[in-house]
This record gives structure tokens, sequence and C-alpha cells, in this order.
């Protein structure tokens, strides 16, 4: 039996952080096609470094801004093929471990009111209402601080 290597379609790693001298968030690693979605989505600056060109957000952005802009760049590299890793610090759609389970909660009812749409549109038949039962009783106690989705119709 002859067997080849599988050929995957991940390109050049890229690593999206935090200096912890500067306080900068910087982007290393890469090809041009990462550098052009860094400069082109969010804004990143390419910086000649001692080990070759690296990209970083410019210097006085706010917290916010810094996580919005890496974690956007991020999904972007992403979409484009890229292998990305976000430092957790930086990512705007990490929750912290303490609320895990309401997001997990919140998510199940994006998705059950996703499939009732679906259905209303093909008039009631769809072939998923059994995934939305599934969920329900998969998902922890209903409990939760955030409004569920129902209210704020």
């Amino acid at each position: 039996m002859n067997q080849t290597e599988t050929d995957f379609w991940v390109l050049e790693y890229v690593t999206i952080t935090k200096d912890p001298r500067s306080g900068l968030v910087v982007a290393i690693g890469g090809t041009e096609q990462a550098a052009g979605i860094l400069q082109r989505t969010r804004g990143f600056l390419s910086t000649p470094g001692p080990r070759g060109t690296y990209h970083r957000l410019p210097h006085g952005l706010p917290i916010e801004q810094q996580r919005l802009k890496a974690t956007t760049a991020s999904h972007a590299l992403l979409a484009a093929g890229h292998s990305v890793h976000l430092d957790p610090t930086l990512n705007m759609l990490a929750t912290p471990a303490g609320e895990r389970d309401a997001a997990l909660r919140y998510l199940t009812q994006l998705a059950e009111r996703a499939l009732g749409r679906r259905d209303q549109q093909r008039g009631g038949r769809g072939p998923d209402r059994g995934r939305c039962a599934r969920a329900r009783a998969a998902a922890p106690d209903q409990r939760s601080d955030r409004p569920r989705l129902d209210s704020l119709q």
C-alpha cells in the first residue's frame, strides 16, 4: 500500500500577543498575504525588527480597542486559511471560567431561535427540531444573569 503525506491547507503560523516589555500588541510570523490582511483589516503597522518585519498596533490604544483589533484580525486570518494563536488576554470572545455555563446557555438559546426562524421560513417543517431538544437537555439549568433572548423581542 503506497501512502502519501497529507497536504494541509494551513499557511504559515501567526502569533498575536502583547509584548510584556513595551505593552504593544504585536503579530509575528505569517506570509505576505497575512501581512496584507493585518494592515487592511485592523490597522496593524509594519515595523522592522531584529529578526525581520513584524506588525504591531499603534501606540496609545485603549485596551478594549487593542482586544477588538486583535480578535478581528485573528478571525480574518483564520478565514483566509492561516493558523493563528491569539493571546487569550486579547480574545474579546473568551469568557472567564465562571461564565462558561452562562455562555453555553446563551449560545443554546441563540441556536434555538435561529432554528425556529428557519422552520418558520420553511412553513413549520424542519428536520432539525430534535437538535434543539437535545441542546436543551444537555444545557445546564436555565438560571442566568444575562437576559433571555425571548425577552428582548
